[in-house]
């Protein structure tokens, strides 16, 4: 699907829309689990802002590769390779944190990322060899069908991939949930009708 999108006019604009899209619904799923909310949100919510939902996210993901080339030239390649380490562990802490708070540098805090991590404890690291498992699971699409249609390859993979996104945005939602008290993120009645009072605004 990503490369036929390529070819079209703006296909990169178009694409990085259709990124937002999807990844603002996963913020929503996110958000709505966190506070004990488990329907499916609207997807009226995923069409508004998406692009710059997808402009916050390269930009995060700009930073935290610009820290671990920044560890690469100043420290030299061991505390290179730590620094990409920590930030692949962490960047499940990361989309939670801006899931949340939708603040680029909250998001990208190592101290906040840290005390998310360290709040879940060991239910962190089962969900990263879960997100390990799902993503091995959408190459095996590619090898099951080979090269010989490799459009079809794509296209499956892209839906599997965008599901299991959806999926892994409600376990960390639910994860949130039940460590609410460790992490010191709070749903109580109050915060969830604010929560729903702004929503119906915008």
């Amino acid at each position: 699907l990503t490369p036929i999108v390529f070819y079209l006019p703006f296909g990169f604009i178009f694409y990085l829309a259709l990124m937002g899209t999807l990844f603002k619904y996963g913020f929503s799923c996110l958000r709505n689990t966190a506070v004990g909310d488990l329907s499916a949100p609207d997807l009226t919510e995923a069409f508004e802002g998406g692009l710059g939902v997808a402009g916050k996210l390269i930009f995060m993901m700009f930073a935290l590769m610009g820290s671990v080339y920044g560890c690469y030239n100043l420290f030299g390649p061991v505390f290179g390779d730590i620094a990409g380490i920590i930030v692949v562990i962490g960047l499940p802490a990361v989309l939670i944190g801006f899931g949340l708070t939708e603040n680029i540098f909250e998001a990208i805090n190592p101290i906040n990322m840290f005390k998310l991590i360290t709040a879940i404890g060991l239910p962190y690291g089962v969900l990263l060899a879960f997100i390990m498992i799902m993503s091995g699971s959408v190459s095996v699409i590619g090898e099951f069908i080979g090269d010989g249609l490799s459009v079809l390859s794509t296209i499956l993979q892209s839906i599997v991939l965008n599901y299991y996104l959806i999926v892994v945005m409600h376990i960390m939602g639910y994860m949130i949930y039940q460590y609410q008290h460790e992490i010191g993120f709070s749903t109580s009645d109050d915060e969830i009708n604010n929560a729903n009072l702004k929503d119906e605004k915008e």
